[in-house]
């Protein structure tokens, strides 16, 4: 099996961290999540993060994509000197074209997984999330402010990355957690 560097596309909600945490734990594919990266360099105060710490925390905005890069190849770097892991899945690593411009010309990515949900579903279980880990970013107001982020920057992105890679699925997100996980190990081991 090739060293799988795997990305993980979707809206909010989609199960992106789910199934990239059962990977983590079943497969020593590291999860790497760039909302878990930004949301401790806001934590740890992090110089490069603090100036948009309002308006990604409290606005749905994300990240410059400068400053996303320079965090997720921080951590990538890291990755590659422990021995332990197999490979890596990237979750929310790609919002923009330009992100995804990124990936493909730093070859970041050898498979690409598109999580398709329809927008309904994806808010209730952000609703059910925000109830159970109270996430500042799942919060009702902030949602559809995501959104409305997502289908303006993501879409492009998403289209670059399908005509882009050879290796790239659409997955119905809106199914059980297992059917979807079984279909990931499928195409991926």
């Amino acid at each position: 099996m090739e060293f799988p560097k795997i990305l993980f596309i979707g809206p909010p909600g989609a199960g992106k961290g789910t199934q990239a945490e059962y990977f983590e734990e079943s497969y020593k594919i590291m999860h790497i999540s760039t909302g878990d990266i930004a949301r401790n360099a806001f934590v740890n105060k992090d110089p490069l993060v603090l100036e948009y710490e309002d308006d990604v925390q409290n606005n749905g905005k994300l990240l410059p994509d400068n400053i996303l890069f320079q965090l997720l190849d921080n951590k990538i770097r890291i990755i590659k000197l422990l021995p332990y892991f197999q490979g890596y899945i990237l979750d929310g690593a790609v919002r923009t074209l330009n992100q995804a411009e990124y990936v493909l010309e730093n070859n970041l990515a050898n498979f690409v997984f598109f999580f398709d949900i329809p927008k309904e579903e994806a808010i209730k279980r952000l609703n059910i999330r925000y109830r159970l880990e109270r996430r500042s970013d799942d919060k009702p107001e902030v949602i559809e402010k995501r959104f409305v982020e997502y289908y303006e920057k993501t879409t492009p992105a998403i289209s670059f990355l399908s005509n882009n890679f050879p290796k790239y699925f659409r997955i119905d997100a809106s199914r059980s957690i297992e059917l979807i996980r079984r279909n990931l190990c499928n195409l991926i081991l």
